[in-house]
């Protein structure tokens, strides 16, 4: 065998048996278990989860994927945290209509590690990308004392304290096991998958947990075209965001955005929602084709300002001229496009702008999966950066050219374009000029061809023979008349 075989042995050896695990993940939320149908309340904040095999007999449990910082736990499981949207009869309508729940009853290889600590293990079976399963025991922490109905916890976050073997953290573990060879975990999303999905057998997509994607996807990603962003966990540091219109310039300076995959809205700024207000739906709420409407969300304590449109063809025509928003990176050469086509959806016969705002004054902005969906974004959990791929980036904003909507014709025509208004301004000129020229050279010719033709016919006419001269006869009258003339 040839070293470049046993190199190519060794990659496929490695991308066969590749240290990454796949979590598949979908929606939850109330709304799914009321009766009452979707809401877009339902848009606003939601839980994703992911079902992991565990336990023996082995069975499916749900665990919540998380943004704050938590353990890696087993604990009851609250669908929401707003009384105004929960109801407790709703709580053992869930318990028994779902079949996802970890009891640690029904595990014989559920394990006690240390009671003081509440540290406990059982038996958890993975998949890589290869479709290949890992039977492995895990650690974590547990609330025994609370009913046997539980859900796990797996965050995200990197916690803020160092790992002292007390508490269990998900991607530590796992790491600690060799199931992942780095910290990375990056979302990918099925392809034209709805925003409003939230089917309990359909899922969202995935997230790779333990490689980067030049690594897990080399023929697609590549380590020198990755750009890392120093920001901090979830959050971007954007230098500019900016947008134009044919009247009107606007842009925000140095503010932070963070990136959330619990939310399918952008949360804009204070400053952003009086511009685009007067800008843009002012006029459409005179005509009562828009409102101002005031949500709560379905999970949380909190009230959102949400613009909703009808869905007539006057709005839609109207929602093609709203202007592209740029968000950019400029150290790292980097911008982040979204048109209108993105920024509105149609909901339950109703067209909603998916930015949503609050009362009062602030800078943040906050970035729903509408991010993530677009633009392959990739966690360090160890080194608390987010990483992009510059190609998939410029290729993806290559897709966002919308041709027919003009943000500001003066300022944004390029070159190429100016140089052929120009040429055919010139070429309009040239020609007009050149048919003038051509009418007048016709005109002149056609009088010269007319008087040669009148000096033809008087020659023709005159008689040269030399006459006999007379003298006039005058009367007197006559006389006197030519006398007056003279004089």
């Amino acid at each position: 065998m040839s070293f470049i075989n046993i190199i190519h042995f060794i990659i496929l050896f490695y991308n066969y048996y590749g240290k990454n695990i796949v979590l598949p993940i979908k929606k939850i939320s109330i709304e799914n278990f009321n009766g009452k149908g979707r809401t877009i309340n339902d848009l606003l904040s939601f839980f994703i989860y992911t079902n992991i095999t565990m336990g023996t007999p082995p069975h499916p449990c749900a665990h919540i994927i998380e943004q704050k910082q938590d353990i890696f736990l087993y604990k009851k499981i609250e669908l929401s945290y707003n009384s105004k949207k929960y109801d407790k009869d709703l709580e053992q309508k869930i318990i028994n209509t779902t079949n996802f729940w970890y009891i640690t009853d029904n595990s014989t290889t559920f394990n006690l590690i240390d009671g003081y600590y509440m540290i406990y293990s059982d038996i958890f079976y993975f998949q890589n990308l290869n479709n290949n399963q890992t039977k492995i025991e895990l650690k974590f922490n547990i609330y025994t004392s609370q009913n046997k109905y539980k859900c796990g916890i797996i965050s995200l976050k990197n916690p803020v304290y160092p790992y002292f073997g007390l508490e269990m953290y998900f991607i530590n573990e796992i790491k600690e096991k060799d199931l992942i060879s780095e910290y990375y975990f990056t979302f990918i999303y099925n392809e034209n998958n709805s925003l409003f999905n939230y089917n309990n057998d359909l899922n969202l997509g995935k997230i790779i947990i333990g490689e980067s994607p030049h690594i897990f996807d080399p023929d697609k990603y590549k380590k020198d075209d990755e750009i890392i962003n120093n920001g901090n966990e979830f959050t971007l540091f954007i230098n500019q965001m900016k947008f134009n219109t044919s009247k009107f310039n606007y842009s925000e300076e140095n503010f932070k955005l963070e990136l959330s995959f619990t939310s399918g809205f952008i949360k804009g700024s204070s400053s952003f929602r009086d511009e685009i207000k007067k800008i843009f739906f002012e006029e459409l709420f005179k005509k009562n084709l828009c409102s101002e409407e005031y949500l709560e969300e379905n999970l949380y304590i909190a009230t959102h300002i949400v613009y909703s449109c009808n869905n007539t063809k006057e709005v839609q025509e109207q929602i093609k001229s709203f202007p592209t928003l740029y968000f950019e990176i400029k150290q790292n050469n980097l911008t982040f496009i979204f048109t209108y086509k993105e920024l509105f959806s149609l909901f339950n016969e109703k067209i909603y702008f998916l930015i949503n705002f609050k009362d009062g004054n602030y800078t943040e902005w906050k970035m729903g999966d509408i991010f993530l969906r677009k633009y392959l974004t990739s966690f360090n959990y160890d080194a608390k950066t987010i990483s992009f791929y510059k190609n998939q980036v410029d290729e993806i904003n290559s897709k966002s050219k919308v041709p027919d909507f003009t943000e500001n014709k003066d300022d944004n025509t390029s070159k190429v374009e100016i140089g052929k208004i120009i040429r055919i301004i010139v070429e309009i000129v040239m020609g007009i000029i050149i048919i003038v020229i051509s009418v007048l050279l016709y005109k002149k010719y056609k009088s010269s061809r007319k008087k040669r033709a009148n000096e033809l016919n008087d020659d023709e006419d005159y008689d040269y023979t030399p006459k006999e001269k007379k003298e006039p006869i005058l009367t007197e009258n006559e006389n006197n008349s030519n006398n007056l003339l003279i004089n």
